[in-house]
């Protein structure tokens, strides 16, 4: 089993020589309130705007989790799957720029497969921020602020490790 294997989170050494492994990162990280971006009518290798996380403003701040909701992970075993919508760089900069210390995605890329340009992976890298990819089921997340559990393993010296990623609701007293 890889680093990048199923439902994976990537540390800031994934595409940084010098970034934090994932055994160096704090498990705090992987935790947190989230706002699930529902995004579901994206079109094979089409972006995530500006646009598209409008409606969500107001919920994305300091220290939240950002799950972007494509359904992709249906095309599991087609072809299309490589052909998933991504998150534009205007959109990561934002998320930085708001706070925003993890994303995850369901799809096996947060920026575009097959292209030359990585401006989420570069931007979350040098940022020292968390991708989370290849996840799923995100469109059974139906309550209002989910919390959000994905621990890595701790894999020495390794650019990411797989994780089982719950969302879970909790009550209110």
């Amino acid at each position: 089993m890889g680093t990048q294997t199923g439902t994976h989170v990537d540390a800031p050494y994934h595409f940084s020589n010098s970034g934090e492994t994932i055994d160096n990162m704090e498990l705090d990280f992987f935790l947190g309130e989230a706002v699930v971006v529902r995004v579901t009518d994206k079109k094979a290798d089409e972006a995530i705007t500006l646009e598209d996380i409008e409606p969500y403003k107001e919920e994305i701040c300091e220290g939240k989790i950002v799950l972007f909701n494509t359904n992709w992970y249906k095309t599991r075993g087609t072809d299309e799957f490589f052909h998933h919508p991504y998150v534009n760089g205007d959109v990561a900069k934002y998320l930085v720029d708001n706070g925003v210390r993890f994303i995850g995605i369901d799809t096996i890329n947060a920026d575009q497969t097959g292209g030359t340009e990585f401006p989420v992976h570069d931007l979350f890298s040098e940022k020292r921020l968390m991708i989370g990819e290849n996840w799923a089921f995100f469109d059974q997340i139906d309550f209002e602020r989910p919390y959000v559990i994905a621990l890595p393993m701790k894999l020495i010296g390794c650019d990411g490790s797989p994780v089982r990623a719950i969302a879970v609701q909790w009550e209110e007293e």
